[in-house]
C-alpha cells in the first residue's frame, strides 16, 4: 500500500471527503509516519532497514577516525575483503583500556562506533573555515558550537558566507564540533575545511540542506597503511511522502493503518474505540516480529549443514574446519 491509499482508507474510516481539508491530512500523515518510526524502532525489527551491502570506507596512514559516507545509524558489522575477515566491532570503553595513548598502529582487526556527529573527522589545531561552491551563497549565516583545545566550550558561533570565499569560524583552534547549521539552503555545496587552503574537509552540507550528519567510527590499531573496508549497519528512517511505501513486508503495510486509527481514536477521547484499535495493532505488531524473526533461514536447527569457512593458516591446516 501507498500512503495515498492508507490516506483514502482513513478518510473512509472517519466519515471525512477523499479531499479534506489540509490540516486532516496532516494529522493522519503525522500518525502514520509515527507509526512508522515506531514499528522499525522495535527490538528485532531493527533488521528490516539494513544496508544494501557494505559501505566502502579506505583509510589513510595515521588517521585513525572516520564518518561514513552515508547516512547510518548503527554499526553491524564490518569486513576487510582483501584478506577475508571480520573485524571485531567493539566499544570505547574497551579502546581506552586497551591502548590509552592510541599509540598502537598497523592493520586495524578493531572498529569503534563513535556515534553521530556533524564533522567527518577531527579538526587539526589550526581553526575552522566555511565556503560555498557557488558564488551566490552570501545572504547565509553558518552557526558552529564546538570546544576549545583547552576542553572550553565556544558558545554560538557565527560566519557570514561570502561565496567561494573561505571564512573563518571564531578565532580559536578546536578540538571538537557538536553542533554546525545553516540559517537557510544553499545553491552550493558548504564545506567546512581546517585550514584556508588545503586542509582536510571536516564536512559537507550538500545543496539544498542545513546540515550535515555522520556516524564516526575509530579503527584500532590506527591504520598504517591505505585499504578498503565495508561497513554493514542500520539506515535512517526516512519520512513517508504520499507515493512512498512503508519499510514492512507488504503484507503488514495496514499496521500502519490500525496504528494511525489508534492514535486518532486517542486524539478524540474515544476509549473503546482506541483500546479495540490498540489490540488490533499490538496483534499485528505480534505476528509482524514472528514474520520477521522466524525466517527458516535465521532458525538455529541442530544437524543442519553449514558452510564450511575457508582456513587460512597455512598449508600444514586442512582446507576447510
Amino acid at each position: 500500500m501507498t500512503v495515498e491509499e492508507m490516506l483514502a482508507d482513513l478518510y473512509q474510516e472517519f466519515s471525512h471527503p477523499l479531499t479534506p481539508p489540509p490540516p486532516v491530512r496532516s494529522q493522519f500523515l503525522a500518525h502514520l509516519n509515527k507509526g512508522h518510526r515506531a514499528i522499525l524502532r522495535e527490538p528485532g525489527l531493527e533488521r528490516l532497514r539494513p544496508t544494501l551491502q557494505g559501505l566502502r570506507l579506505a583509510t589513510e596512514p595515521g588517521r585513525a577516525l572516520y564518518g561514513l559516507p552515508a547516512p547510518i545509524l548503527r554499526v553491524t558489522a564490518v569486513t576487510d575483503r582483501v584478506s577475508g575477515r571480520p573485524l571485531d566491532v567493539r566499544d570505547l570503553i574497551w579502546l581506552r583500556a586497551t591502548d590509552p595513548g592510541l599509540t598502537s598502529s598497523g592493520a586495524p582487526d578493531t572498529l569503534v562506533p563513535i556515534g553521530q556527529k556533524p564533522i567527518a573527522r577531527a579538526p587539526a589545531s589550526t581553526g575552522i573555515w566555511v565556503q560555498s561552491d557557488s558564488a551566490a551563497d552570501v545572504s547565509q549565516t553558518l552557526y558552529l558550537n564546538g570546544l576549545y583545545t583547552d576542553g572550553g566550550p565556544s558558545g554560538d558561533l557565527r560566519a557570514a558566507l561570502a561565496g567561494v570565499t573561505p571564512v573563518r569560524v571564531g578565532l580559536g583552534t578546536f578540538v571538537d564540533v557538536t553542533s554546525v547549521v545553516l540559517n537557510g539552503s544553499c545553491e552550493g555545496r558548504v564545506t567546512l575545511t581546517d585550514a584556508a587552503t588545503g586542509g582536510h574537509v571536516l564536512a559537507e552540507i550538500a545543496a539544498g540542506q542545513i546540515e550535515a550528519k555522520y556516524f564516526c567510527v575509530q579503527f584500532h590499531p590506527t591504520p598504517s597503511a591505505v585499504a578498503d573496508y565495508y561497513v554493514d549497519g542500520l539506515l535512517p528512517i526516512v519520512p513517508l511522502g504520499d507515493r512512498d511505501t512503508p519499510m514492512l513486508p507488504e503484507e503488514f503495510h495496514d499496521l500502519l493503518v490500525a496504528y494511525a486509527r489508534m492514535r486518532e481514536y486517542e486524539y478524540k477521547g474515544d476509549t473503546a474505540r482506541f483500546q479495540a484499535s490498540l489490540r488490533e495493532y499490538t496483534t499485528g505488531l505480534s505476528r509482524l516480529r514472528t514474520h520477521v524473526n522466524s525466517q527458516p533461514a535465521q532458525i538455529y536447527v541442530l544437524g543442519r549443514p553449514v558452510r564450511d569457512a575457508i582456513a587460512r593458516e597455512g598449508p600444514w591446516f586442512p582446507a576447510t574446519w
